[in-house]
């Protein structure tokens, strides 16, 4: 199935995490999302973790973690590409507003 592209701004090889992957999706206002998989993150089987971003750049290449959104105060982490999705469409909803905290 994969990821969806809507939103991504950038998607490259971890910078730290040999092996994984990290992509960051930009929206309305500056808030965003990071999303990172790749085998060293933890050890049970899981497809992709997230963070909530601010103060996202137009480039995607600067930005701050933000815990304390109506998303998650913390990182999220999925079994699957369709739970991440959920979670990405939940975000653009959201942060596009469209949704209603």
């Amino acid at each position: 199935m994969g990821l969806t592209r809507k939103n991504l701004v950038w998607e490259r090889p971890h910078t730290v995490l040999v092996g994984a992957r990290h992509r960051v999706y930009r929206f309305s206002g500056g808030h965003g999302l990071s999303l990172v998989t790749g085998q060293p993150l933890h050890y049970s089987p899981f497809a992709w973790e997230a963070a909530v971003l601010e103060n996202v750049s137009e480039d995607g290449r600067t930005f701050n973690l933000d815990y304390s959104t109506e998303l998650t105060c913390g990182g999220e982490v999925f079994r699957s590409d369709a739970e991440a999705n959920a979670f990405i469409e939940r975000a653009a909803r959201l942060f596009n507003g469209k949704e209603k905290s």
